[in-house]
């Protein structure tokens, strides 16, 4: 067996750069001394290019890691006994899933699975470079421009939008949102329906709400019936027409929903509207088959508006660069550098 010491023994000193510089990319905006030591250090050489091209490439991969659980082993055997059991993957594009990596193209990866065994991947992936371990034990998960619909009881249906992971609770009467967003609808259901998302509980039993989780902050919008909302001694219903947003800091905001930009997920779209380039780019990045970058944090608070196919996300790219005055330097593994 080979051991973890054995395996950083054996890492090119230049893999593990190239690692350092993958997760400082992904992980938030640059300084402009990160900017311009990182493009010293890719021009320094082709191997430079080359560990960077493969650390960013093995990253991209491990976002779409495919582990098979005890929850999908169960529900593909009831898929064939039952048509409401099973649930399709609906992707907006053409593109296929990635496929599940082996043990040698894992190991391959050097420096990277040096880190990941490290412990980087089961504590907290940076902005979600690869799936933590919690979304791999997920019941259901989805990649980049894929939508997944499912029921987990009778009377309720769930649509999980791009990036996002889910697990059944309470022997189906609950949901577990792990990341990205979902879309909850509960109708003649037996008992009220219940989601947990971060530290908030949702019930429901006749309603249809949608609850997205971003960059640490929750949101949740009703747009049928009531949905009762609870967050330590926070507790309140949420009606039709309404959302509520817990952000990163733990304020409270409540106010009437603008439906149209947060559902236009479902009818395959983004919609901006007056939102900063710093929010903007989370979301692009939720269909976005790479990662966006802004490196010149002085734009971070222009506005955005335009409204993008999710299966032509590569527009909203193209207007950023226009809307910033900058090229778009895109590098390996899809990390795309503006600014």
């Amino acid at each position: 067996m080979t051991s973890r010491g054995d395996l950083e023994s054996d890492i090119d000193p230049l893999d593990r750069e190239a690692v350092d510089w993958v997760v400082r990319l992904t992980v938030g905006q640059l300084a402009e001394s990160d900017r311009v030591a990182f493009e010293h250090w890719i021009a320094a050489s082709t191997a430079h290019e080359r560990a960077f091209a493969a650390a960013s490439d093995l990253c991209s991969h491990m976002r779409h890691l495919e582990l098979p659980t005890a929850a999908e082993t169960f529900e593909r055997t009831a898929a064939q006994r039952t048509a409401d059991s099973g649930g399709n993957v609906v992707p907006f594009g053409a593109k296929p899933r990635h496929p599940a990596m082996s043990r040698r193209s894992f190991l391959g990866g050097g420096a990277i699975a040096a880190s990941l065994a490290g412990g980087l991947m089961v504590v907290n992936p940076p902005l979600a470079l690869w799936p933590s371990l919690a979304e791999l034990m997920a019941d259901r998960r989805t990649g980049a421009g894929e939508q997944q619909s499912f029921r987990p009881v009778a009377g309720v249906e769930v649509e999980l939008n791009s990036r996002s992971s889910s697990s059944r609770t309470l022997g189906g009467h609950g949901l577990e949102l792990i990341a990205g967003e979902a879309f909850i609808s509960v109708s003649n259901a037996q008992q009220p329906f219940k989601v947990f998302a971060s530290t908030a509980h949702l019930s429901a039993s006749q309603a249809a709400f949608n609850v997205q989780m971003m960059a640490g902050s929750l949101c949740v919008t009703c747009v049928e019936g009531t949905v009762t909302i609870s967050r330590g001694a926070y507790s309140e219903p949420l009606r039709s027409g309404h959302e509520i947003v817990f952000d990163t800091y733990g304020k409270v905001q409540k106010a009437k929903a603008d439906e149209f930009v947060r559902l236009a997920w479902r009818r395959g779209l983004l919609v901006l509207r007056g939102t900063t380039v710093s929010e903007a780019i989370p979301q692009i990045n939720r269909y976005y088959p790479g990662r966006l970058v802004l490196t010149d944090n002085s734009k971070a608070d222009w506005p955005v508006t335009g409204v993008f196919h999710i299966d032509q996300i590569d527009l909203a790219v193209v207007q950023l660069e226009r809307l910033l005055e900058v090229e778009a330097r895109h590098l390996p593994g899809g990390v795309v550098l503006l600014g």
